[in-house]
């Protein structure tokens, strides 16, 4: 509770909340990840899409995973369904970095696309580097959990009258 003094938790010197960062300094954030996503989806839109490369991944992945139940999990029902999974991949990688660049359902957005990221890390174990995956699981997180699509974003204006509610996918 924030004392009449302006001494306690909360209270800073400027009056806002303590230790709080601007929304508008995450926009080139959700930018970047929108344009990271987009870029991905894109180019699995030529070759990897229609040959299925998805396929032969996944035997990879399947190969060097250390997890039992995902190298069941990738030699059984997802090299059957690769066709719709590379579908679904492709399609949604583009559809979440159109949304996190015009700020669109950017909580929402975020959470999905880091359960994504989460899957990936675990289906590919050890065959791929994982520096880049976890440094945008990281900035998804905080883009999701900071509401950034309210600044500069189509979130501003379609959730402008509805009160933010933190650590939720409603505004």
């Amino acid at each position: 509770m924030v004392r009449r003094n302006g001494v306690g938790p909360g209270a800073s010197s400027s009056g806002g909340k303590g230790g709080s960062v601007p929304l508008v300094a995450l926009i080139p954030l959700r930018i970047f990840l929108g344009y990271w996503f987009l870029k991905a989806g894109l180019s699995k839109l030529g070759p990897w899409i229609t040959t299925n490369a998805l396929r032969g991944e996944l035997a990879q992945w399947a190969q060097t995973n250390p997890y039992p139940f995902w190298r069941s999990l990738l030699t059984g029902k997802a090299a059957i369904y690769s066709e719709l999974i590379s579908h679904i991949i492709t399609y949604g990688e583009i559809v979440i970095g159109t949304c996190l660049i015009v700020g669109l359902l950017t909580r929402a957005v975020s959470i999905l696309a880091g359960g994504g990221l989460l899957i990936y890390l675990a289906a590919a174990g050890y065959s791929t580097p994982v520096i880049d995956t976890c440094l945008a699981l990281v900035t998804l997180w905080t883009v999701a959990f900071t509401g950034a699509g309210r600044s500069l974003g189509l979130d501003s204006r379609l959730f402008s009258r509805a009160p933010v509610m933190p650590f939720t996918l409603l505004y």
